[in-house]
C-alpha cells in the first residue's frame, strides 16, 4: 500500500486501522464513566424520595367525602323540579304549576291566562282550579299546604275588610265620586312582578290595579251613592 510516494507494509496497514475490540471497549469505558462518577449519576444507595411524607387526610377530604356521602340522601323532589322547563299559564302544566305553588283562587284567576269577559278574578279562579284537580287529583290539597299565596300575600282574602275600613274613614265625609288607589312596599310589588312574568300569562293584571279594582267593587255595594 502507498501513500503520498511512500510504501506502507501489510502489517503497518493493519495497525493503523481501528480493531473492532478496541472500539467497543471503547465505548463501555465512556458508557461506564458515570459509575466511577461521585456525582451521583451511577448505581447508588442514595433514595432521592426518601424525604417525602406521605400525603394525610385533611378534615376539607372528610368533609367532600361527606358530602358526597349524603348526595344520595338529597331530596328528590328538590332535583326532580326543572323550573326552567316549567312553561308559562295558560299551558296546562303552567296551570298545574301554578296550583302546586298555593296560589289563591283571585290570583289564579288573575295570572292564569283564562279569564273570559265580565268574570270575577274569584270565578276564573275557581274554574282554573277545578280543571287542574280534574286532571291531577293529588293538587286537591295543594292550597292547604301553602298557608299564604305567593302573589299576593292573601291579601285578596282581606278584601271585605279593607273595604270596611275605607268605609269607615270616609263616614264623616259628603261625596259624590271615589277613587281607590294603594301603595305597596317595594319589595313585595317587585317580588311579585317577578313570579307574575315567571308563571303567569302575558298581559296577566299586577297586584295593585286588580287589588283596588276588588275593593272598588265592595264599595260600590256599601256607598251606593257614590260613583267610582
Amino acid at each position: 500500500m502507498s501513500r503520498n510516494g511512500d510504501t506502507l507494509s501489510d502489517e503497518e496497514g493493519d495497525s493503523k486501522a481501528s480493531k473492532p475490540g478496541e472500539v467497543e471497549e471503547a465505548s463501555e469505558v465512556e458508557e461506564n464513566w458515570a459509575s466511577y462518577s461521585n456525582a451521583g449519576f451511577g448505581s447508588t444507595d442514595y433514595d432521592l424520595w426518601e424525604d417525602l411524607a406521605p400525603l394525610k387526610e385533611t378534615a376539607g377530604d372528610a368533609d367532600s367525602d361527606e358530602d358526597g356521602a349524603g348526595f344520595d340522601d338529597f331530596p328528590v323532589e328538590q332535583l326532580d323540579t326543572h323550573l326552567q322547563e316549567i312553561p308559562t299559564a295558560p299551558a296546562a302544566e303552567g296551570l298545574k304549576h301554578l296550583v302546586r305553588l298555593g296560589t289563591c283562587d283571585h290570583c289564579l284567576g288573575r295570572v292564569g291566562g283564562t279569564k273570559p269577559y265580565g268574570q270575577s278574578l274569584l270565578e276564573a279562579g275557581k274554574g282554573v282550579r277545578n280543571l287542574v284537580v280534574t286532571r291531577d287529583a293529588n293538587m286537591a290539597e295543594s292550597r292547604d299546604d301553602h298557608a299564604i299565596c305567593p302573589f299576593c300575600e292573601e291579601l285578596f282574602a282581606e278584601i271585605e275588610l279593607l273595604a270596611d275600613l275605607v268605609s269607615d274613614e270616609l263616614a264623616p265625609y259628603e261625596f259624590s265620586r271615589l277613587q281607590i288607589g294603594g301603595q305597596f312596599p317595594k319589595a313585595q310589588s317587585e317580588a311579585e312582578d317577578d313570579l307574575r312574568k315567571r308563571y303567569g300569562a302575558a298581559g296577566s293584571l299586577p297586584l295593585k290595579s286588580s287589588l283596588t279594582d276588588e275593593i272598588a267593587k265592595v264599595l260600590v255595594e256599601k256607598l251606593p251613592s257614590v260613583k267610582m
